[in-house]
C-alpha cells in the first residue's frame, strides 16, 4: 500500500514542464484533429465533418480559455474520433464557481454564436447558409447542456454536490438510461456504444460511492492529498475491492483525492450553481426559436 501511495503522489505531481514550444504534443493534437476529420468524412461527409469539428473546436476553445483564466496548468485539448473532443488541464484550489464557469463556458459561446448567424440569415444574402454552421452549434451544444454525464451539464450537477453524495450515482444511472433511450431511438452505433458502457460501469460507480463515504466518515484532512489518497488505498484493501487491479486502486485513490480537495458548494453555491444552469440554457431557447420560426 505504501508503494501504491507513492505511486499516487508521484503521478499526482508531475515535473514542471520543459521550456519552449513542446511541439511533440502539438503534434499529437493536430494528429487527432486530422484523425477525426477523415474519420468524420468516412461517416458522413467532408462538409459535414468540417462543420463539426469547428463547432468542437469553438466549444473547447471556451473551456480552455476559461482554465487559462482561473490559473490551471497544462491546459490541451484532444479530439476523439466520432465521438467529439475533450479538455484537461491542472487546476489549482478553485471553487464551486470557478469549475461551474469553467464547464459554462464551452457550450455557451456557441450557443451564443448560434443565436447570432440566426439572426444574421435573416439579413444577408440567402446564398450564404449560415443556418447550416448554426444548426451544428446549437445542437452539439445543446446536446453538451443535457443534465447527463459525460456530458458537461451532468458534470455541472455533480460539481454542485460533495464527493460522497448519492446523487453522483444517480446522475450515472439516469445518464445510462438516456443514453440507451436515445441509442434506441436513433439507432446510432455510437450512442449504443457509451449506453452499454455507462451502464457497464454502474457497479464500480455504487462502488465508488462506498469508498467516498468510507473516506468521508473517516474525517481525514480533506484538503490534505496525501491523507485522502492513504484513506481510500487502505479501504481499498477490504474484501469489497480486492478483485480491482493495482493501477485501477491507484487512479481511483488519485481521484477521490482530488475530489475531496475540490471546495463544496454552500446551499448558497448550490442555488446560484442552479440558476447559473438555467441560464445557460437562454441562448439555446433562444436560437431554438429563431430556427423554427426561419
Amino acid at each position: 500500500m505504501e508503494a501504491a501511495l507513492v505511486a499516487v503522489l508521484r503521478i499526482a505531481n508531475p515535473p514542471e514542464p520543459l521550456p519552449g514550444t513542446p511541439w511533440p504534443l502539438i503534434t499529437l493534437i493536430a494528429a487527432t484533429a486530422v484523425v477525426s476529420f477523415i474519420a468524420m468524412s468516412v461517416a458522413w461527409n467532408s462538409s459535414t465533418a468540417a462543420h463539426i469539428l469547428a463547432v468542437l473546436f469553438i466549444h473547447e476553445a471556451g473551456h480552455a480559455v476559461a482554465m487559462r483564466l482561473f490559473g490551471y496548468r497544462d491546459v490541451h485539448v484532444f479530439f476523439l474520433p466520432l465521438l467529439g473532443a475533450f479538455t484537461i488541464g491542472r487546476p489549482g484550489v478553485s471553487s464551486v464557481s470557478e469549475r461551474l464557469a469553467v464547464l459554462v463556458a464551452g457550450p455557451v459561446p456557441g450557443l451564443c454564436l448560434a443565436v447570432l448567424l440566426l439572426i444574421a440569415a435573416r439579413s444577408i444574402d440567402p446564398a450564404y447558409d449560415l443556418r447550416t454552421p448554426a444548426v451544428a452549434l446549437l445542437i452539439l451544444n445543446g446536446l453538451n447542456l443535457l443534465p447527463f454525464t459525460p456530458l458537461d451539464g451532468g458534470r455541472i450537477l455533480e460539481a454542485l454536490g460533495p464527493p460522497e453524495s448519492a446523487g453522483r450515482l444517480a446522475i450515472h444511472i439516469l445518464s445510462a438510461v438516456a443514453l440507451i433511450g436515445v441509442a434506441l431511438a436513433s439507432q446510432d452505433p455510437i450512442m449504443t456504444i457509451l449506453g452499454v458502457v455507462w451502464a457497464y460501469l454502474i457497479p464500480r460507480q455504487l462502488a465508488g460511492l462506498r469508498l467516498r463515504r468510507a473516506i468521508a466518515a473517516r474525517s481525514v484532512p480533506r484538503s490534505n492529498f496525501a491523507a485522502v489518497a492513504r484513506a481510500a488505498l487502505e479501504t481499498m484493501e477490504g474484501k469489497s475491492f480486492r478483485s480491482w487491479r493495482a493501477v485501477v486502486r491507484q487512479a481511483t485513490a488519485r481521484a477521490a483525492a482530488q475530489q475531496f480537495g475540490e471546495v463544496v458548494a454552500t446551499p448558497a453555491g448550490r442555488a446560484w450553481g442552479g440558476i447559473a444552469y438555467g441560464l445557460s440554457w437562454v441562448p439555446a431557447v433562444v436560437a431554438a426559436v429563431l430556427l423554427v420560426k426561419g
